[in-house]
């Protein structure tokens, strides 16, 4: 019988053998409470203490207490596992245990060099970029610039749906790729930032998770603001927030720093009388402005044999620098923008009711959601009973007036309200002192009647609810008189703003409001609806020679211009022949040419033939064609716009009504390089100088609508072969001016010695240009010549209708088109759209014939053989050994 060699164990092996199985169950509850625990403890940092401990295991959430337990005993366990064997392995005798704590103490050397060695290669690294193009390693000079960067950041990677219309409609199978690829090379690109140091943290967020709420409450829970811009967010974006800029200061002293109008945000901390208050904006961007999805390119794409498209994704990558620029713009001053209105009506104030189809609140909006700041600057000065004269009013001063005016009204209204109080009091007391006579002599006529002590009584009654009555209504206006003060108080704090409400010189206030100011826009909104024959008249918008001349001097500063213009039409007047006001001749000095044509297009001319129907009040507006963008032309703008109609496929439906045809001289367009034209209407449409509807009498009883028709310019008429001349379309309704200012901005003796007016061509282009320039060298010394030689080169975008951008919202394409302008004539490149470089889609291996026939079904044939007869080889080398 064979001898049983298995080892006998007495009692204090058995004993130490449960005492090992005891701590490796410890060790093991102790990692599963941990796991457990982890995600229902609040984040921070840890904290060992026993106080803090002992109240999670009385915690109100079943799962943390049961962890807590678990990481508590677990860990008692396995710290007696480990305490006897240590103490057996000192104090033991047998050499058994020696071996056995020997072996155990080297297990543990070994695993804890494995543990450091793995610690410190988190810390220190080598990573290497085996790409060709070196896909994953930043530019230096960005590794410089964020090598800089101190604070920490925190980069929070939002997915939600857009929010209102969208861009090229409902979104498809390319959008919802394109965004899951752009999270992954926004995840990547951050893991590169990493590196460079720990002061970017990442949140990503989806507001489809089941952990959203979590997740964002603990995001926002210390970050006054970044929950208010996160709600505000029109599409899936990344965003960037500074947590070092982060103040705690009195909630008091923030709440008053923001009635100031200081724009800050600010959270209460919970329990005390402080805020969290940050004061800087909150960059971000959407995902397409980090890689932009090129929806036609991609419909385009992975033909088959017969060229047949099966669509792949193509994105363009968007420069490195752009997701740079925002990391480093929490601290930048947001680009300024002076909106210039005739009228507060037509300002970018949101109004209510009739005033409501005139405002430019959408154009506010979304320059403000994207990191603009917008100033209302009120050209003219309203007094009833006179014609409008010239003013420089920013929005501080016209609010400020307004609450004044309130402010008096509502003295008034309270004086008058006292007085009647008074009045009732003084009739209360004799009604109830004086006896009836005397109440009948004081107060009523012979014709009275009777005057009774029930009538008495019944007056007194009266008194009290009027009374009663009175004092509510004075309540209620030292209630409002005291809101008004507060307000003004507020405006008043406003010390820029009345410092220039004290200047009289129009030329010198608005001078002042606008050189802190980085761009102008200068709506004219003259035609709204032809077929109803609405309009706004164009004189309400011509400016003086002084409002002109400071805004001359802005573009001499080399600051850029948006003018939106609408033809100078009126019903029953005809077209104007000359220039509206200085401002458009300034237009001319720099060569472009407003026609004063309104373009019609044909389907136009069904709403207006409703109006000779039996709809009396006009037909629904026409349905026309939307605006195109001039394909493959090297001016930049019609370059931007046609990259963002790409990316949704072309659906990039902008209509613009009753546009104005703008054209620029061939000699500015030479001296830029570039077509001036970007966007133009489409081939259906006609010029016309009389658009509206005119009601011509035939008789002393008869009267027919002329309803405005195509009639082409004849041979022998004047405007014949001239930019006036009536002809079908395309016309250019928005060009862009990208030139030095002309030397006659900077001294017109010199166009006046050399006269100008022989020249052709307008502004300081060819002949002119070289005869100002001799001028000034003759004329001047060298420091001045510096000033003629080296001429600002301001950029202009002029449109050719004054309502584009009108409205309480934007849509999509108008959006597109005010950030495409207003980055582009502030040289941002970075915020612009670029189909530079490579374009990125998933690599697709395209097989025909013979080829995919092999490619096919070759492997699978292929490769189970091969491993059959390497199999059969190995085994007749064995049976040879």
């Amino acid at each position: 019988m064979k001898k049983d060699e298995r080892l006998r164990l007495g009692f204090s092996g058995f004993a130490r053998l449960l005492i090992r199985f005891l701590g490796l169950l410890g060790l093991l509850a102790a990692a599963v409470g941990l796991f457990v625990a982890r995600p229902n403890l609040p984040v921070g940092n840890i904290d060992l203490s026993w106080p803090y401990i002992s109240s999670l295991m009385h915690d109100s959430k079943q799962v943390v207490r049961v962890a807590i337990w678990c990481i508590v005993a677990g860990t008692a366990a396995f710290a007696l596992a480990v305490t006897i064997e240590l103490l057996s392995a000192l104090f033991g005798s047998a050499r058994r245990s020696a071996v056995g704590f020997n072996a155990t103490l080297q297990s543990a050397l070994i695993v804890g060099v494995v543990v450091v060695i793995n610690i410190f290669s988190f810390q220190y690294f080598l990573r290497f970029d085996c790409t060709r193009d070196k896909k994953f390693t930043l530019p230096q000079d960005v590794v410089q610039q964020l090598k800089a960067l101190k604070q920490k950041t925190t980069v929070v990677i939002v997915q939600k749906k857009a929010q209102g219309p969208r861009l090229g409609g409902e979104p498809d199978r390319y959008d919802v790729a394109a965004e899951l690829k752009q999270i992954e090379k926004i995840k990547d690109l951050i893991a590169q930032f990493r590196q460079l140091g720990g002061q970017f943290s990442v949140v990503s967020l989806n507001i489809e998770s089941d952990d959203y709420e979590k997740e964002y409450e603990a995001l926002t829970a210390n970050r006054p603001g970044i929950g208010e811009t996160i709600q505000e967010l029109p599409q899936s974006s990344i965003l960037f927030y500074a947590d070092d800029l982060v103040k705690k200061l009195p909630l008091a002293e923030a709440t008053a720093r923001k009635e100031q109008g200081l724009k800050l945000y600010h959270s209460r901390v919970e329990g005390t009388d402080d805020a969290l208050v940050y004061e800087n904006t909150i960059p971000w961007m959407s995902f397409d402005e980090f890689y932009r999805l090129d929806k036609k390119l991609s419909q385009e794409a992975n033909k088959d044999a017969e060229g047949t498209p099966r669509g792949n994704l193509v994105m363009w990558p968007q420069p490195i620098q752009a997701f740079t620029n925002r990391v480093f713009s929490v601290q930048e001053k947001k680009p300024r923008i002076a909106f210039l209105a005739s009228h507060e009506w037509l300002s970018t104030t949101s109004s209510t009711g009739a005033q409501q189809q005139y405002t430019s609140a959408g154009l506010r909006k979304t320059l403000e959601a994207n990191g603009f700041e917008v100033v209302d600057i009120i050209l003219k000065k309203f007094t009833r009973g006179q014609p409008p004269s010239p003013a420089a009013y920013n929005r501080t001063e016209t609010e400020f007036f307004r609450q004044e005016n309130t402010l008096n009204a509502t003295k008034a209204s309270l004086a008058e309200e006292r007085e009647s109080l008074e009045e009732l009091t003084r009739l209360q007391k004799d009604f109830q002192s004086l006896s009836l006579d005397e109440l009948k002599t004081k107060y009523f006529n012979e014709q009275a009647g009777e005057l009774t002590e029930e009538l008495r009584t019944a007056q007194l009654n009266r008194f009290v609810t009027v009374m009663k009555s009175t004092q509510e209504r004075i309540d209620n206006l030292n209630q409002q008189l005291a809101d008004t003060e507060a307000r003004l108080k507020i405006l008043a704090s406003d010390e820029r703003a009345f410092e220039d409400n004290r200047v009289n010189d129009v030329y010198l206030k608005l001078s002042r409001q606008l050189a802190t100011c980085d761009m102008v826009i200068i709506p004219r909104w003259t035609l709204i609806n032809l077929s109803e024959e609405e309009s706004i008249p164009a004189s309400l918008y011509s400016l003086s020679t002084e409002q002109v001349r400071a805004i001359q001097d802005f573009m001499k500063s080399g600051k850029p211009v948006m003018a939106l213009l609408g033809a100078n039409l009126e019903p029953n007047s005809p077209a104007p022949t000359g220039y509206l006001d200085d401002f458009e001749k300034l237009l001319a000095d720099r060569g472009v040419y407003l026609s004063q044509q309104a373009v019609l297009f044909d389907r136009e001319i069904e709403s207006f033939s409703a109006r000779q129907g039996e709809d009396l009040l006009g037909g629904a507006a026409a349905e026309i064609p939307p605006v195109t963008f001039p394909e493959k032309s090297d001016n930049p703008m019609a370059m931007i716009l046609q990259r963002v109609a790409d990316s949704v496929a072309g659906k990039m439906s902008l209509v613009v009504r009753h546009p104005m045809p703008v054209y620029v001289h061939q000699a500015v367009e030479k001296q830029q390089g570039f077509p001036a034209s970007f966007i133009d209407t489409s081939a259906n449409s006609w010029n016309e100088s009389s658009p509206f509807p005119e009601v011509r009498r035939i008789s002393p009883t008869q009267a027919v609508l002329r309803l405005p028709r195509y009639e082409a310019t004849g041979f022998g008429d004047p405007a014949y072969d001239t930019l006036a001349a009536e002809r079908r379309g395309p016309f250019p309704v928005g060009v862009v001016v990208d030139a030095p200012i002309p030397v006659s901005w900077y001294d017109i003796s010199l166009t006046e010695q050399i006269g100008a007016t022989t020249f052709a061509a307008p502004g300081d282009f060819g002949l002119s240009s070289a005869l100002l320039t001799a001028a000034a060298c003759v004329s001047k010394g060298d420091a001045d010549n510096s000033t003629l030689m080296n001429r600002a080169n301001s950029r202009m975008i002029v449109i050719g209708q004054g309502g584009v951008f009108t409205g309480k919202d934007l849509e999509p394409a108008q959006a597109e088109l005010l950030l495409a302008s207003t980055n582009w004539l502030l040289n941002r490149s970075d915020r612009l759209p670029t189909s530079e470089g490579k374009a990125w889609s998933y690599p697709r291996v395209q097989f025909h014939g013979k080829a995919a026939y092999y490619w096919s079904y070759g492997p699978l044939a292929f490769l189970p053989i091969f491993f059959g007869i390497f199999g059969v080889c190995v085994l007749l080398l064995r049976n040879i050994r």
